[in-house]
């Protein structure tokens, strides 16, 4: 059980995992050779990969009558293992499951953390940050900076 907030697991690793990605304070990062900031060196490396690093290679599934696509091989490991071969992450604290592992992440914090993200101006809490944003520019006409983190739901 995690002594900072509500959040348990049975599992050491998960709580560790849990605690250096949502209490412990990281720096950003900025890359060198444009604006382009995050939390995380893992997209750090992919944005400098992608961005400053000449063409761009695609990887192509290879399954028959899948069309789909990406630059990095992981995400192609991912594609494949969610939807080739049906592997599944499943929640600890109900019954659900997701194909990606970010997308049970999601629904932890959402469901089971109560995460919101409020509205300075008024009393609107949402629990997606692109909602908030388009509240943001709907109800009061303001445009929120971009920022590039992972911590964007």
């Amino acid at each position: 059980m995690c002594d900072q907030c509500n959040y348990t697991t049975t599992h050491k690793i998960n709580l560790v995992v849990h605690i250096k990605t949502v209490h412990k304070e990281r720096k950003m990062l900025k890359c060198e050779l444009c604006d382009f900031t995050t939390k995380s060196h893992q997209y750090m490396w992919k944005h400098k990969k992608v961005t400053h690093s000449g063409p761009v290679v695609m990887h192509n599934c290879t399954e028959t009558d899948c069309t789909f696509t990406c630059m990095f091989p992981s995400d192609l490991k991912r594609h494949h293992d969610k939807v080739h071969k049906g592997i599944r992450w499943a929640c600890e604290l109900c019954d659900f499951s997701a194909g990606y592992k970010g997308d049970l992440n999601r629904h932890i914090k959402i469901v089971h953390q109560d995460f919101k993200v409020d509205c300075d101006l008024c009393e609107y809490s949402t629990p997606k940050r692109y909602y908030l944003k388009e509240h943001m520019i709907k109800t009061h006409g303001i445009q929120l900076k971009k920022e590039a983190t992972d911590e964007q739901l």
